[in-house]
């Protein structure tokens, strides 16, 4: 089953656009029983009140607390420095988290930190009275945020909630880059850094801002998606891959201002999708928070995640000059991987991307041992490279040999490593109609005709595995 969710940011200046946008949305997709999430801040909950206490009543609807944890973090960084907020003129561009980690004496760092651990749950408290105070038949359950911090993990454990919305995979030049390397679909985060798995049980689930951003080049905006009738590509992709995962979830991002901006051709065309969406078998449409709830309830551990696409012009490439590896390339830059699928997987430690026909991944972020900061200079070639999880050298694979034996599959092969960590590879190929007999590695998974996905655990040195598969 793939749980399908429609969240919409609903935020305005302008009353009169945020009371059309919503209204045109919601006739949209209430007309196929698709409940909406609706994002909003605390200061408009009043005024949608009405509107979305009887959209709950009738289909499900729900509001969604977003919070400014930047703007909260930086004021309480100036009073105690002295400093300028980040991102007014007399600090140029010098962002916050490089003031504090870089540049600032940790024993201010320190101080601040303190504060903020009681800071944000006063914060998120104030907020969330505001939300239930227009609608008391709220519950705390989800919140979003585009900037987060570990301390903002904790902070809403603390305050009774249960998921944090707005994870972005591979965000660059936004509040969210903070996310980057974090799996692309839900994760329990970890409370020491909040874009990494924990490979415990999570007391936080961490949703995406939009499932399919890890198949994507660049963001394509609503109106372009349904001129070129892509919009129900992706979507088309996860439910296609829900086979072979255990637990999986679709989270559908639109702005309320793109909504209101289009015109009755594309209008007609998301009616067509919403409806793609609602006569599905195998998706069942909820809002967030019942999607978090069976989150929680199924799975105890950030579950192991299983994606095959074949994007069209898309290709993988690992990086060694110390730019951060991106899963998709400019369109310039596609050469021998042009047309070839695409595994995306993750787990509680780990998170891979594959290319059709290479057995090793071209990019990992890990999340139990990740690469050391060698350098605190903020000029230092690899010096957020711990910060995203991006293992710039990869293992490498040695010795690999396949050996069929009548009714018998044995596959054994090494792999050296500088340390002890999680890996993966990928054998390519329809192994449909074999059987596990027994193996050394940590599993063996079957991605229905596509791949055998081999999971395992290094240790420094070198290591031996097989697999032994049968009829």
């Amino acid at each position: 089953m793939l749980y399908y969710g429609l969240v919409c940011t609903a935020i305005s200046e302008d009353r009169q656009d945020l009371r059309e946008g919503t209204r045109l949305l919601a006739n949209l997709a209430h007309k196929h029983s698709i409940p909406i999430t609706w994002a909003i801040t605390a200061n408009t909950a009043q005024f949608l009140a009405k509107d979305l206490t009887e959209w709950h009543a009738e289909f499900g609807d729900e509001p969604l607390l977003m919070l400014d944890i930047k703007g909260v973090w930086n004021k309480h960084w100036s009073s105690l420095t002295g400093q300028p907020e980040a991102g007014s003129e007399d600090i140029d561009s010098e962002h916050i988290i490089e003031t504090e980690e870089i540049l600032a004496p940790s024993e201010i760092v320190a101080e601040h930190l303190v504060n903020m651990r009681e800071v944000l749950p006063k914060y998120i408290r104030t907020e969330w009275k505001k939300i239930a105070h227009a609608m008391d038949w709220v519950e705390p359950s989800i919140v979003g945020a585009d900037w987060k911090h570990q301390l903002l993990i904790n902070a809403l454990e603390l305050t009774g909630f249960k998921g944090l919305w707005g994870y972005q995979y591979d965000a660059r030049g936004t509040d969210a880059e903070a996310d980057r390397g974090c799996p692309f679909g839900c994760f329990y985060p970890s409370g020491e850094q909040h874009n990494f798995s924990t490979p415990a049980a999570g007391g936080i689930a961490a949703i995406p801002y939009h499932s399919a951003a890890h198949l994507q080049k660049t963001e394509m905006s609503l109106r372009a998606a349904l001129i070129g009738d892509s919009i129900q590509d992706f979507y088309d992709i996860y439910s296609e891959n829900q086979k072979w995962n255990r637990w999986l979830s679709f989270v559908e991002h639109v702005n309320l201002l793109d909504v209101k901006l289009l015109g009755q051709e594309s209008l007609e065309k998301l009616d067509t999708y919403f409806e793609h969406v609602a006569n599905s078998d195998l998706t069942k449409v909820l809002p967030l928070s019942e999607i978090v709830d069976d989150y929680w309830t199924n799975c105890q551990q950030t579950e192991p995640t299983f994606i095959v696409a074949d994007v069209p012009d898309a290709e993988v490439t690992s990086s060694t000059d110390g730019s951060a590896p991106s899963a998709i390339v400019e369109t310039d830059d596609v050469g021998e991987h042009e047309n070839k699928k695409l595994f995306h997987y993750y787990d509680a430690e780990c998170q891979f991307t594959f290319v059709e026909g290479e057995m090793e991944p071209t990019q990992m972020n890990n999340y139990i041992s990740p690469p050391v900061i060698e350098s605190q200079g903020r000029d230092s070639l690899h010096a957020y490279a711990s910060m995203h999880g991006i293992e710039f050298h990869l293992p490498k694979i040695s010795g690999f040999r396949s050996i069929r034996k009548r009714s018998r599959l044995h596959i054994v092969f090494s792999v050296e490593s500088t340390k002890s960590m999680p890996y993966g590879i990928a054998v390519w190929g329809n192994h449909l109609g074999l059987q596990l007999e027994n193996t050394n590695t940590k599993e063996v998974k079957w991605v229905d005709e596509h791949l055998l996905f081999i999971r395992f655990a290094l240790e420094q040195g070198n290591n031996e595995f097989e697999i032994v598969l049968t009829i």
